[in-house]
């Protein structure tokens, strides 16, 4: 069995964005981005830009695994199993009862209710051809919970980051380093056994 040695990191979700934080992100993101397309004979395995390049490389890669839901996986496979036994989707909304989604004890099990949602404005997103939704809580407590605080100061933010990072990555051509990339990169790049437990993007 092989041991996965990609790396995994994502935006934090709380109020960070202020007084030129973005700037400073988009720059380390300049970086990283860049290094990662330095290279065709081996992959630099930072999830988020892999998750990116391998969605605009090949596009049907990002509906066909999940049935056209959203790439972050508390929509489609992933569950938190509380102490007690009950069942939620996002560890981030174990505090909510209505996120419940089964129970152990009582051999239950729903459908997770962290869904794509037409409040949440993703389908007409410049990102979301690659993107298909990033955070599902985020969105849900920015777009469907109306909270207008947490939707400004943390959502937008991460979201501009996101597009960021696609208009970064179209501006190394994803596809002619893909044609030139080993064989053995091109299937990391394609198969990376983290993306069936993280979502794709940050």
């Amino acid at each position: 069995m092989r041991i996965s040695t990609d790396w995994y990191w994502q935006f934090v979700a709380d109020e960070q964005y202020f007084d030129g934080s973005l700037d400073k992100r988009k720059a380390v993101l300049i970086q990283l981005i860049d290094k990662f397309f330095r290279r065709t004979d081996k992959l630099y395995p930072l999830i988020p830009i892999m998750g990116i390049v391998r969605n605009k490389v090949l596009p049907n890669r990002a509906t066909e695994l999940y049935a056209g839901l959203a790439q972050c996986r508390v929509s489609t496979h992933i569950l938190n199993v509380m102490p007690d036994g009950r069942i939620f989707p996002c560890p981030d909304m174990l505090y909510v009862p209505s996120m419940q989604m089964g129970e152990i004890q009582d051999n239950w099990l729903n459908k997770s209710p962290l869904q794509p949602h037409p409040d949440m404005p993703c389908a007409a997103c410049e990102a979301f051809s690659w993107c298909r939704g990033n955070c599902m809580k985020n969105l849900y407590l920015g777009y469907v919970k109306k909270d207008e605080r947490y939707r400004v100061n943390v959502v937008e933010p991460i979201c501009e980051l996101v597009r960021f990072m696609g208009r970064e990555i179209d501006r190394h051509d994803p596809h002619a380093w893909f044609a030139e990339a080993a064989l053995p990169v091109r299937k990391q790049l394609i198969d990376a056994e983290v993306y069936e437990y993280v979502e794709i993007m940050p």
